[in-house]
């Protein structure tokens, strides 16, 4: 395998700027080497990148993401002692650009005849991306990502249902010398977080309510005209994360009835859960590879949210793989060469082998 092309591709990507919504600049130095060898692509709306690469068998797909968060300008990789890291003054962008490497590499450099769909997505990292993909577009019914940090063989089996909440309360400004003449939009807000408290939590094991940016006011000696709560429910049970949206509005409309100003609770960011089964046909191939590779698979039932929720959601099974990206979204991340190339031979495997 021609590891070293990529490499230099990986370390050529990740210096390309892509944080969310500015992912043009990557999306387009990968259309070059694409034109170049005569294959087929698409881009949609919002950006999205698809590729078909026509082969024998049953089309699967591979899904990776172009974005990056902040600190993501300017990265400056530095090889060192067999590991890939960034200077220390930004992240280094290996989730995803790890992933993404891989897959564009085998696209250019490799031949293998498998039926291949690939998506590259945009705006992974915030929303709004993969959400608005024409999913007409796509024959497969089984795909996989490598988008979970954690040592390579590692098995995604759910990931949470999310959605965020809003509470805006307005009121009316006065000087605090003249209190009657306002209307103090803090303290429905604060009915609210004490009616709320008690369902807070950063433990419970199938579900978390969390509050996150308050904002309220703008000088002490000002009845605060404006108070903005801001949070999220974060669940692997649905019976559960519906019944702490509908307390949320309860509770919500308890402290906006004896409010005298404007109130208003929106819902928003919803992201779909899902839930594989370890005894899966899908999943147990993917182990078997795994486990061909002399690596020991292992499940993890806890995970974050990735393209993966989106295209389950659209009944295309999806598997997250762990990637071996150490420190994610710090500026701390950091790479093992080993493992990039590791993530290569798999998927190499899972072309051929599923």
């Amino acid at each position: 395998m021609k590891n070293s092309s990529l490499l230099k591709l990986f370390l050529e990507l990740i210096k390309i700027d892509s944080v969310s919504g500015e992912e043009q600049e990557i999306r387009n130095f990968i259309i070059s080497l694409l034109k170049k060898k005569k294959l087929t692509y698409k881009i949609d709306t919002v950006g999205n990148l698809f590729i078909e690469k026509k082969g024998s068998g049953k089309p699967i797909m591979l899904c990776g993401h172009l974005d990056t968060v902040e600190p993501g300008r300017g990265v400056k990789p530095v090889v060192e002692d067999k590991i890939i890291k960034s200077d220390g003054k930004t992240i280094l962008g290996a989730d995803n650009k790890a992933f993404v490497s891989v897959l564009v590499d085998i696209l250019v450099n490799e031949q293998i005849d498998r039926y291949l769909e690939i998506i590259l997505s945009v705006k992974e990292e915030t929303g709004g991306g993969l959400d608005f993909f024409p999913f007409s577009w796509l024959r497969s019914k089984q795909g996989i990502i490598f988008d979970n940090a954690n040592p390579i063989g590692g098995i995604v089996l759910r990931s949470p249902e999310i959605t965020n909440f809003s509470l805006e309360f307005l009121g009316k400004a006065s000087h605090v010398a003249t209190p009657e003449k306002g209307i103090n939009s803090l303290l429905p807000a604060v009915e609210f977080l004490g009616k709320i408290k008690k369902h807070l939590t950063n433990t419970n094991k199938k579900i978390s309510v969390n509050i996150g940016l308050v904002h309220s006011g703008t000088a002490i000696n000002t009845i605060p005209e404006k108070t903005v709560i801001k949070g999220e429910i974060r669940s692997y049970d649905q019976r559960k994360f519906n019944f702490s949206k509908t307390l949320i509005k309860e509770i919500f409309f308890q402290a906006k009835k004896v409010f005298k100003g404007e109130a208003l609770l929106t819902f928003d960011g919803y992201c779909p859960g899902y839930h594989h089964q370890k005894n899966d046909p899908f999943i147990k191939k993917i182990a078997s590879v795994i486990k061909k590779n002399q690596l020991t698979p292992y499940y993890l039932k806890r995970s974050g949210i990735s393209d993966g929720n989106i295209l389950n959601s659209h009944q295309i099974k999806t598997v997250v793989l762990s990637d071996g990206v150490i420190n994610p979204h710090t500026r701390k991340e950091k790479i093992k060469i080993a493992d990039l190339f590791l993530i290569k031979k798999l998927v190499l495997d899972f072309a051929t082998q599923i």
